[in-house]
């Protein structure tokens, strides 16, 4: 089954997707940190759920050959998502990806981690912002039998998406 955690951008998906697996067994994957840089924003770490180690993955200040939108992608921290994730599949835990945008509607960054995730029809939690959902389950129709749970301020929403079987 999948799992979509949806909404607006700070709105605590992350924190909220952390509580949910805090007690869970067969979960890895990955989680975006936000990042800062002398108390200023500057990207996100990606952070493995089982080992919590974290490497530089977006970054408005290190530059790189890749980018999405006015981030810098950071090769390592690229290919050690990509690792996590397929490694995860592979070994049928539940999948967690925080998170799904832009990137991946346009058939970059982790695209092919959930089309393989899709494809072997894997457990997940995927975190997917509340503007881009329906672009993305318009792209991949599997998500429209996931369950959405929209998250405000780190708390599930009774309004709005709410949970759809």
């Amino acid at each position: 089954m999948i799992t979509i955690v949806t909404g607006d951008t700070n709105a605590y998906k992350t924190a909220f997707v952390e509580k949910m697996i805090h007690e869970m067994d067969q979960v890895d994957g990955i989680l975006s940190k936000k990042k800062f840089l002398n108390e200023r924003f500057d990207g996100y770490y990606i952070q493995q759920i089982s080992s919590g180690i974290c490497k530089e993955f977006l970054s408005l200040t290190l530059p790189s050959n890749q980018r999405i939108g006015e981030f810098y992608i950071q090769e390592e921290g690229l290919l050690f998502a990509k690792k996590i994730t397929r490694q995860a599949i592979k070994e049928k835990r539940l999948v967690v990806i925080d998170e799904l945008g832009q990137a991946e509607l346009s058939g970059r960054v982790f695209y092919e981690e959930l089309n393989l995730l899709l494809k072997e029809k894997a457990n997940a939690i995927l975190v997917i912002r509340k503007r881009l959902l329906h672009d993305f389950q318009n792209r991949f129709p599997q998500l429209n039998q996931a369950k959405i749970i929209e998250v405000r301020n780190g708390r599930k929403e009774d309004q709005g998406l709410g949970s759809q079987a």
